[in-house]
């Protein structure tokens, strides 16, 4: 799984000036951008596969913008209820999520670590190790065990 760093997003001027400008405090700042993090964290156990999807570069599939309207709903959800913000700022304030989610698309997606290997590599061992109907290989753990009870 990843981490997300609250703090490194933070190093992001635009989320900064964005979140002042929507009337986040200084104090609130960390707090908010966890809640963008941790919804966007929830989501990806949820479904890894579609969260890539939508971070990566690739134009959005409409499976993508419906999780995107997931992860803002309960990113603004968590912001009333465990941040207390009112629901006008709340709403305001999930204008920052599409840059949070870029600063992430970084941390993982399409992107290569200084390995340089990324999410999509993992996902393509994962899927030639187990034999994913989608990997490029076929011949997987699966179909080795399914080859073995078909003889």
């Amino acid at each position: 799984m990843f981490d997300i760093d609250a703090k490194q997003i933070l190093e992001n001027k635009n989320i900064k000036d964005l979140l002042s400008k929507f009337g986040v405090s200084e104090d609130q700042t960390e707090s908010v951008i966890a809640e963008a993090a941790g919804s966007i964290k929830k989501k990806y156990e949820k479904n890894p596969k579609q969260m890539t999807s939508l971070l990566s570069p690739q134009k959005n599939t409409k499976e993508d913008d419906d999780l995107k309207k997931e992860v803002e709903d309960d990113f603004v959800q968590n912001l009333i209820s465990k941040l207390g913000l009112p629901e006008g700022v709340a709403s305001q304030v999930k204008g920052v999520l599409p840059d949070v989610m870029g600063q992430v698309s970084g941390f993982f997606g399409d992107s290569k670590d200084k390995s340089g290997f990324g999410l999509d590599d993992i996902q393509e061992a994962a899927g030639n190790f187990l034999g994913d109907k989608n990997s490029k290989s076929k011949g997987g753990l699966i179909s080795k065990i399914m080859s073995f009870f078909n003889k």
